[in-house]
């Protein structure tokens, strides 16, 4: 901004709070907002059309007035994008009463268990070494160890070997 356009902001400041409290707004939740539009007021000023505070508090109305069109916007997409758990599916139960959501997520552990799972399983993965760890993708993507020997070549029990210490890492059988 030139030292013009900083007069004006300095010298119009008050319509910041006149615009907000004629609008019934709350200042705090506001004043960044119109202070936008005070200064947009003063770089688009042009002294043959208007007076600058006409010019103003429709610049600082306007900017608020967008502002809350966006949040409005950004709202009505959030609220489009939420599933409930309760939201019927298309599907009926023998009964004829619908089905929810929340019914066809099956889970045969809670999340606290399935998150120490996962905690559990990086660790384990992290200490094992380099061989280790690519026997293990290959066993993730469902390979059988013959074809893991193969792809690696070494022997059957190598990997067979390797199956077992991870499996006895993870404290499972």
């Amino acid at each position: 901004m030139t030292d013009e356009q900083r007069k004006l902001v300095e010298d119009n400041h008050s319509l910041i709070y006149l615009v907000i409290n004629n609008m019934g707004l709350s200042v705090e939740d506001n004043y960044d907002i119109a202070a936008i539009g005070l200064c947009n007021a003063a770089i688009g000023y042009d002294s043959r059309k208007y007076t600058f505070s006409t010019f103003a508090y429709k610049c600082i109305k306007n900017e608020i007035m967008k502002d809350f069109a966006a949040k409005k916007r950004q709202k009505r997409i959030l609220d489009s994008n939420l599933i409930s758990y309760d939201a019927p599916l298309r599907l009926k139960h023998d009964d004829g009463e619908e089905i929810t959501l929340l019914e066809q997520i099956k889970s045969a552990e809670s999340v606290e268990s399935e998150a120490i799972s996962r905690i559990m399983y990086a660790e384990v993965v992290q200490e094992l070494g380099k061989t280790d760890g690519k026997v293990l993708k290959f066993f993730e993507i469902g390979l059988k160890q013959r074809e893991i020997a193969e792809i690696m070549g070494v022997t059957q029990a190598n990997v067979s070997r390797v199956k077992r210490r991870v499996e006895k890492m993870l404290c499972c059988d």
